[in-house]
């Protein structure tokens, strides 16, 4: 009876603390939920700016909720600026986008001073808009903005880009098709100076030279004529394939809601 007795207390004490941890993060988004600078009445969705490295003035911040207020159709939208330093940008804005909203509809536009990256981070309905892909082109379209120090033209254009695709519609991805251009470049050189390099250097492919002669003539002792004719007969091992796809990367969901993002430097 007594090993019964403590069983039922240590599952008493596992539940109330499960309780106790299932409950603290409903409660600390509720709180910072009530500095909300705008809440979409038939959404729920609202807009938090917070600026902790001071970046923007009152009056820019005022102009940039109203940028902002649209997305809420879609989810939260966050504006974060930091001077704290973090390896990795996009799990630093997922980290500030959970604890504010957990697993709701998000997207967070972060602006970390300290390793000078601005980083879009989403999740829910807002990450089927704003995916990886979408999320490095808007950062790469807005990124000189930051590099010039005009923190209120940057915010402003992501969050009109990120309404934008979330709408869908398209935005300007110079960037993304620059960059299958290079490869595409890339992939045809690698191809032609293989085939160059198997053609002359490949040591399974033999070459040699035949000589055939022909005869022609009777059978009754006429003089014969002959005919010499070289070929060429290339001897190949056989061909080759392989392929294959890989997936690499990884995302530290810890608490969970992970989504996913992109960044760039400025």
């Amino acid at each position: 009876m007594m090993k019964i007795h403590k069983l039922c207390q240590r599952m008493a004490g596992f539940f109330l603390i499960a309780v106790i941890v299932l409950t603290a993060i409903p409660l600390a988004c509720a709180m910072n939920r009530q500095d909300a600078e705008y809440t979409n009445a038939d959404t729920g969705y609202q807009v938090v700016v917070i600026d902790e490295a001071e970046l923007l003035t009152e009056g820019q911040q005022k102009q940039i909720v109203m940028a902002m207020k649209p997305l809420t159709q879609y989810g939260h939208a966050v504006l974060w600026t930091t001077r704290e330093y973090y390896s990795n940008e996009i799990e630093q804005a997922r980290l500030k986008r959970y604890s504010l909203y957990g697993y709701d509809s998000a997207s967070i536009f972060a602006i970390n001073m300290a390793n000078r990256k601005i980083t879009i981070q989403s999740y829910g309905k807002l990450y089927e808009y704003i995916n990886n892909s979408k999320a490095r082109s808007i950062t790469d379209n807005v990124k000189n903005y930051a590099t010039r120090g005009d923190y209120y033209g940057c915010c402003t254009n992501a969050f009109a880009q990120m309404y934008t695709t979330a709408n869908g519609e398209k935005i300007a991805e110079p960037m993304k098709y620059i960059s299958y251009v290079v490869i595409s470049l890339m992939a045809g050189l690698i191809i032609a100076l293989s085939t160059a390099f198997s053609q002359r250097f490949n040591p399974l492919r033999k070459a040699y030279e035949r000589a055939e002669i022909k005869k022609y003539g009777s059978i009754i002792g006429q003089l014969s004529m002959a005919e010499i004719k070289r070929e060429t007969h290339t001897v190949s091992s056989g061909s080759g394939r392989s392929g294959g796809s890989g997936c690499g990367g990884g995302s530290s969901c810890g608490g969970g809601g992970c989504g996913g993002g992109g960044s760039s430097s400025f």
